[in-house]
């Protein structure tokens, strides 16, 4: 605004008369035309006072300054070659101008031309060695050329000349640390702390020195009375739960760790990445009850609008859960977090994923079309409202939501594979098995990988006894994948049997079983392969074990044990 006032104090003492000798006064004329330009740059219109200083340019190539507000304004566009040349031509005309030679270093500076900066800086440091920026400047061109040892150097000059601020002490100190002048670094530190013993900058660098020299039990003691000194030094208290936990002192550790938790001083980014790094995948915190408990309440009860401690405490009793066999109650956590924030979609998914493994098919198909209202191009949530409805027999519906959801599907075959398989799934429920068949094999074609589709579409071919070698081909590659599945194993039987191939049925039925021993429908194929090779004893024996094991599982499968006594009765081996 300053500028702005100079110009109009300019017209001021200038009557309007005066524009007509402007023609004719070539200085009065290149002033007019530099204030103008003034004036478009203190408005920001920076293209506009270009052309003004330009102007001045041409009307005198011998006066600098119009070259001087020209580098200023395209230093100001980043644009530093051009602002470098135009600083050059000021500095030619006026080469003791400190101004001009400041702004050539920082233009240097910023081009990475570190050895031409230094240059500018020390002619500077000649010229006025009282001032202290100037060496500063040299000493920042070295630190970014990583010429340290001429950075220490410089501080000592400056030390010696003006004195040093803490932090170019602390400064100097990790210059030395850098050239691996370790001996060096701890002496400067002690005669730090001999003249500042109650320093607590300097006794966290003396102990970051016993660190990195490997001499931990001084880096404990110097820590343990800083933080008599300072009961919450964040940095201290972070340091000794890491040694701590590298000495597995795990007892210690815990007491240090419980304190940073609870500490006011330490941000709640630091206390989640704590809980992560140590404690998420240590299987003996994990089943420490009381830990966990402790971890969840402080951090609900302090951060209580934060989502990302909801999210933290419900991965922790998840993972606790999933380690320790007990009840997962972490859904509620994460619904806290979606209350408080419901843009984070894979806290959705978390959601949605937990009434599935409740069966709470509703509850699924109710969060997944919330879901999608607010992420509606994330073709997840579609798949994951099918899988509610298929569950739900809204076999339409799903097949609506799913035709829906594809559209937004972008190169990404895996989801794709999915959502051909649900297809799949459905028309198969439907007894729609040109379409099922279909599905299956788009699934397939876009993702081979999927054993369990493998095993389930070469199951019910087998059914069928439709086109058994692809149901061969299919329940190969998943027995090969996982050799010990006697789900798989089961079907590798079954498609074998219902090839004739009876020996190889009989032999991958028993591999079956010697898995799970007490499934009623592998007892049941048992008893149908024994039954064809007219072992009727051994197949009555295995099938009146199914229905025994259906009955007491209390299925209501009563079509099943049924079809079961069927064959009982009449040795029929289907």
């Amino acid at each position: 605004m300053k500028l702005i006032v100079l110009f109009f104090l300019f017209l001021f003492f200038n009557n309007i008369n005066a524009q007509n000798s402007l023609k004719n006064d070539i200085g009065l004329k290149y002033n007019y035309i530099f204030f103008e330009g003034l004036k478009h740059k203190s408005l920001y219109n920076y293209d506009k006072a270009k052309e003004y200083y330009l102007d001045c340019v041409d009307l005198n190539k011998q006066e600098s300054a119009a070259y001087y507000e020209l580098a200023l304004i395209f230093l100001y566009e980043n644009s530093l070659d051009q602002s470098l040349f135009y600083i050059k031509k000021a500095v030619n005309i006026n080469p003791k101008n400190e101004s001009y030679l400041l702004i050539k270093a920082e233009v240097l500076q910023k081009q990475g031309k570190y050895t031409e900066a230094s240059g500018v800086y020390s002619n500077l440091i000649t010229k006025k060695p009282e001032k202290i920026a100037y060496y500063e400047g040299l000493y920042m061109c070295n630190i970014f050329s990583s010429n340290f040892a001429k950075a220490i150097t410089i501080l000592n000059k400056i030390e010696k000349k003006f004195g040093l601020t803490d932090d170019l002490k602390l400064k100097k100190i990790d210059l030395y640390i850098e050239l691996g002048k370790i001996t060096t670094a701890e002496k400067e530190i002690k005669r730090l702390l001999s003249e500042n013993p109650n320093s607590l900058l300097f006794l966290n660098k003396q102990i970051d020195i016993f660190l990195i020299k490997g001499e931990t039990e001084k880096a404990k003691k110097r820590l343990v009375k800083l933080l008599k000194k300072e009961e919450e030094n964040t940095k201290a208290l972070i340091l000794l739960a890491e040694i701590y936990n590298k000495e597995n002192k795990q007892e210690d550790f815990l007491k240090i760790f419980k304190k940073i938790i609870s500490s006011k001083e330490i941000v709640v980014q630091t206390k989640i990445k704590y809980v992560l790094d140590y404690i998420y995948d240590n299987q003996e915190f994990l089943n420490n009850e009381k830990l966990i408990s402790f971890i969840i309440n402080e951090l609900t009860l302090n951060y209580p609008e934060n989502d990302l401690v909801y999210i933290v405490s419900a991965d922790l009793i998840k993972k606790r859960s999933s380690i320790v066999n007990t009840k997962d109650s972490s859904l509620v956590y994460y619904l806290k977090a979606i209350e408080i924030n419901k843009e984070k979609d894979m806290v959705w998914e978390e959601v949605i994923i937990q009434y599935y493994s409740l069966e709470e098919f509703t509850k699924m198909e109710e969060w997944s079309i919330r879901a999608k209202e607010i992420f509606p191009f994330r073709p997840e949530f579609f798949l994951y409202e099918s899988i509610a409805k298929y569950n739900l027999k809204k076999y339409e519906e799903a097949i609506g939501v799913l035709s829906e959801g594809k559209d937004f599907i972008i190169e990404n075959d895996f989801l794709l594979a999915r959502f051909y398989s649900l297809l799949g799934d459905i028309y198969h429920d439907i007894k729609n098995d040109i379409k099922s068949d279909f599905y299956y094999e788009k699934s397939i074609s876009k993702d081979s990988t999927n054993i369990y589709l493998l095993n389930n579409y070469s199951y019910y071919l087998s059914l069928r006894g439709f086109n058994l070698e692809r149901a061969l081909f299919l329940i190969k590659k998943a027995v090969k994948e996982a050799p010990n599945n006697p789900s798989f194993l089961d079907t590798y039987a079954w498609v074998l049997f219902k090839m004739n191939k009876l020996q190889e049925s009989l032999t991958y039925i028993n591999k079956a079983l010697s898995f799970d021993k007490k499934n009623p429908t592998l007892l049941d194929h048992y008893g149908d392969i024994l039954c064809s090779l007219k072992d009727f004893e051994k197949a009555h024996k295995a099938w009146q074990q199914a229905i025994e094991i259906l009955n007491k599982q209390k299925k209501l499968e009563k079509e099943k044990i049924t079809n079961i006594n069927n064959k009982i009765f009449n040795n029929n081996c289907e």
